[in-house]
């Protein structure tokens, strides 16, 4: 039977057609009045619209004039349309606004300003804004959002910038982004139909014309939501009153997400408002593709297993590997950027590429940094941990494994149907469409168009997307499915919960009647009626008379197999988990910078010295020690891992000290030192540090054989340094007080003296020199001395008292004097020097003695002496070296008079 002569469509309510009158067709019930079509004036003879055809009156030509898929539409499926599409956008925009709150938040716990606003200050004055002038916050807290809802239907997010130079348009900036959230998406399409069935849908059931008409019109609305409030609320900001004026505008307003918007909507609402038991736009054609390709309508839900399976994991994976590496900033932006990045992780564990692709200035900059400037990238070609690509191809199989059960418990599994060389290309088609909805949906691009000061134009892109060979390759991989749902899938499918078996299978059409390409006496797969398969919509399998059916033992054993190998898959999986994650903790290069960078807060030096070697000799080791460290005021007292970078066997971490309210960057570098149990790389810290280890030089004074350190008294003979020279000493950041050495009654050292060491290099004092000053002892001991070495002295009877500061000789004949006799008439006044290391006593004003002695006058040695008393002066003067001797003091006078 041709469609031209099948029976029209049953009444859209309850309620049966009344009989025509004499004044025209029969009125609706009061109930379904404002809800129902009204029959085509042109529909098949012996129906009631064919009846009020023949006597057909003026009024009800008047009637007929409006067309009966719009006089069906009432104000409240209008109002409730509008609001089912306005609850969608706030939906997303509270969603968008919700969004950036967390990424702020995130990032203001991740960086050290304190709050998101300090962190925009510093952003916008980075840029040359001023916060105090440009845009409020509330109409920011309004912008964005809504330029977020526009991405999220690949509207594409563009900058323009300018700003004049010396009272010329000199620099242009454009700046672009292509990235959707696609999470908003989402939630705006789930919103919508949900809104759309409570408001529109238990009004009335409408007709296919009616509902089509209804959701282009709500789609259009969405398109239009979307847009108008994307290019209201565009961030403007103008400073033309500073020395360096500009402008910004900031938009995500297109085309693009007007016509995805509309496509979006018109699609969602469809879905949501036309009943399950009615007859769905293109029925038609989908039973003329399950003719031709059997169970196609039925194959999409393999689809979404598919992705399910493989998605929800590699997901949570995502902000798992988010919150650990990117901490708080990475983790809460996750909803933001996970939706299209599990899709990227979804086409690399299938063997397919991200393609990159870059033009102009961004190709010469990458090829400046000497990074590959295009290609594709593949799973084993980024750098991922092991651990990660082995769980996503492990994924990737699982999916690929509960796809083809599903897609086994879905289709028409008949003998006949099997058969038929068409059943094998169903799921290859549609994953090669998903490969091009995949390639289309999951790029991020990036533009630059600028104009900079008079340079040239500037010009860069970046797109990053799946390869557009990803179809071909999800083709192979719907192939695969097949095969597997015809030859494995059996098997599992066997012994899956029956509940669940339910749960995959497809539910039964409800009774409206043939389909209209549906020959009478047998289903629309071509099927006998009677047959269990068309009996039940398809929905229960038939039997394959080549497999005897499983016995109970048999199933039992096969469930065993199959929860020992997910199990052992599950311990496999688990064990890559738990030795990447000890990897990266544990035995990570940054665990073994945080041991060393803890024992440096923990005052533990010996520990330090341990783990990163100072590399000095050991008589500059003398303050590397637990007493002596751990007792230094303004120590180092918190770190942070900043980068971990891993090459092979050698790693450099980065990591920030504070010490003293001061944070100081510090680079570290390890290498692989063999393995603990076989399994952990094993890392030693090999250099680096070097804000750690600082140096300070000390004089140590002659004589002094210990040192008094923080209260830690050292031996300077057990560490190798010898008294009288300076050394040097390697020191951890920190205050050292250096107590001098015990003096005595006649030499002191001065006193304690205090070092800071700094790791940024900013102490005050890094040199520490304690000098020998004598006491006011040794003046008055060393003179003392001298005026009773005077005194020994002038007690000799001789003219030349030897060792003594005075003295007389005569240049007649030494036997003309006789009889000296010294007399001190005053003692010198004395100071007492210290020059080169040594103490000395010498004369300031000079002393006087007085010599009295008899002279022979009788120069004629024949005759007898004539003796005559006689006398002199003699200044006294000198300086001698104190020589001390602990409490000991003594002049050396040889050789000094």
């Amino acid at each position: 039977m041709s469609s031209s002569h099948l029976p029209p469509d049953p009444p859209e309510d309850d309620a049966s057609p009344r009989p025509a009158t004499a004044h025209g067709p029969a009125a609706p019930s009061a109930s379904t009045e404002d809800t129902r079509e009204l029959p085509a004036t042109d529909g098949p003879p012996g129906t009631p619209s064919g009846e009020a055809a023949a006597g057909n009156t003026a009024p009800a030509a008047a009637r007929a004039t409006v067309p009966a898929w719009l006089s069906a539409l009432t104000p409240r499926h209008w109002g409730g349309t509008a609001l089912a599409v306005l609850g969608s956008y706030a939906a997303m925009f509270l969603s968008a606004t919700v969004l950036l709150l967390l990424l702020a938040v995130g990032v203001a716990l991740s960086s050290d300003n304190g709050s998101p606003s300090e962190a925009i200050d510093d952003a916008a004055s980075s840029t040359g804004m001023s916060t105090e002038e440009g845009p409020h916050p509330a109409s920011i807290l309004f912008s964005l959002p809504a330029q977020l809802v526009a991405m999220a239907f690949f509207g594409r997010l563009t900058a323009s910038m300018g700003s004049p130079l010396m009272g010329t348009q000199s620099g242009n900036e454009v700046f672009s982004v292509l990235f959707s959230p696609l999470l908003l998406a989402a939630i705006g399409a789930l919103a919508l139909h949900l809104l759309a069935r409570r408001l529109v849908g238990r009004i009335g059931p409408l007709g296919t014309a009616s509902t089509g008409v209804l959701a282009l019109a709500g789609g259009l609305a969405l398109a239009a939501v979307v847009v108008l409030l994307a290019t209201i609320s565009t961030v403007r900001y103008s400073d033309d009153e500073s020395s360096f004026p500009m402008s910004l505008s900031l938009e995500a307003a297109s085309g693009t997400a007007f016509v995805l918007a509309w496509l979006t909507g018109t699609l969602v609402l469809m879905a949501a408002l036309l009943p399950r038991g009615q007859q769905r736009p293109g029925a038609r054609l989908v039973g003329l593709g399950d003719r031709y390709l059997p169970s196609l309508s039925r194959a999409l839900p393999v689809l979404a297993v598919h992705l399910a399976v493989f998605l929800v994991p590699a997901a949570l994976l995502l902000v798992v590997v988010a919150f650990t590496e990117g901490g708080w900033a990475g983790g809460l932006s996750t909803p933001l950027w996970v939706p299209s990045a599990v899709l990227w992780l979804f086409t690399w564990a299938h063997l397919s590429g991200i393609s990159v692709q870059t033009e102009g200035a961004a190709r010469q900059l990458l090829a400046w940094a000497d990074a590959p400037s295009g290609g594709t990238a593949y799973l084993w070609g980024v750098q991922l941990p092991g651990w990660v690509v082995a769980l996503l191809l492990l994924l990737a199989v699982v999916s690929v494994v509960v796809a083809s059960v599903a897609w086994r418990v879905r289709r028409d599994a008949g003998p006949a149907t099997l058969a038929r060389p068409a059943s094998w290309a169903v799921l290859p088609l549609l994953y090669f469409l998903l490969g091009l909805l995949l390639t289309a949906v999951a790029r991020v691009a990036a533009g630059m168009d600028a104009s900079l000061f008079g340079l040239g134009t500037v010009s860069a892109a970046a797109l990053l997307r799946p390869a557009a060979w990803t179809c071909l390759v999800l083709l192979v991989v719907g192939g695969i499915v097949e095969v597997l749902s015809r030859y494995v899938a059996p098997a599992l499918a066997d012994v899956l919960p029956s509940g669940l078996v339910r749960r995959l299978q497809p539910s039964a059409p409800a009774a409206s009647g043939p389909a209209p390409d549906q020959v009478p006496g047998r289903s629309p797969d071509g099927t006998p009626a009677g047959s269990p398969a068309a009996s039940s919509g398809g929905a229960q399998q038939q039997a394959d008379p080549s497999r005897p059916p499983m016995s109970e033992a048999t199933r039992k054993k096969v469930r065993t197999a199959l929860v020992a190998g997910l199990a052992v898959a599950v311990l496999a999986v688990a064990a890559a988990v738990a030795h990447s994650v000890l990897s990266r903790t544990v035995f990570s290069p940054s665990h073994a910078v945080e041991s060393y960078l803890q024992s440096v807060v923990d005052g533990r030096a010996a520990d330090a010295t341990q783990a990163l070697d100072p590399n000095v000799p050991t008589d500059q080791r003398l303050l590397l020690n637990d007493d002596v460290y751990g007792a230094a005021a303004n120590p180092v007292t918190d770190y942070s891992i900043q980068d971990v970078t891993v090459n092979g066997s050698t790693a450099e971490v980065s990591a920030e000290i504070t010490q003293d309210s001061v944070t100081t960057p510090v680079q570290f570098t390890l290498a692989q030192d063999g393995r603990r149990a076989g399994l952990f790389k094993d890392w030693k810290l090999q250099g680096g540090g070097s804000a750690l280890y600082q140096t300070l030089s000390v004089d140590v004074p002659a004589g002094v054989t210990e040192l008094t350190v923080n209260d830690t008294p050292l031996d300077l003979d057990e560490a190798g340094i010898s008294d009288g020279e300076n050394v040097s000493l390697v020191a951890l950041p920190g205050d050292y007080v250096i107590t001098p050495p015990p003096g005595g009654k006649y030499m002191s050292y001065g006193a304690e003296q205090t070092v800071e060491v700094r790791a940024d290099g900013s102490g005050d004092t890094t040199a520490v020199s304690f000098t020998a000053e004598p006491t006011d002892a040794v003046r008055d001991d060393a003179i003392a001395a001298a005026n009773a070495a005077i005194d020994a002295c002038a007690a000799k009877a001789e003219f030349d008292p030897e060792d003594c500061p005075f003295g007389s000789s005569f240049y007649d004949d030494d036997d003309d004097y006789r009889n000296p006799v010294w007399t001190v008439e005053s003692y010198p006044t004395y100071a007492v020097e210290d020059t080169w290391g040594s103490v000395y006593l010498s004369t300031e004003d000079p002393g006087e003695v007085t010599l009295t002695y008899e002279y022979n006058t009788e120069w004629d040695d024949e005759e007898p002496a004539d003796w005559e008393s006689q006398d002199t002066t003699e200044t006294v003067y000198f300086s001698a070296p104190i020589v001390l001797e602990g409490d000991r003091l003594s002049l050396d006078l040889s050789g000094t008079w």
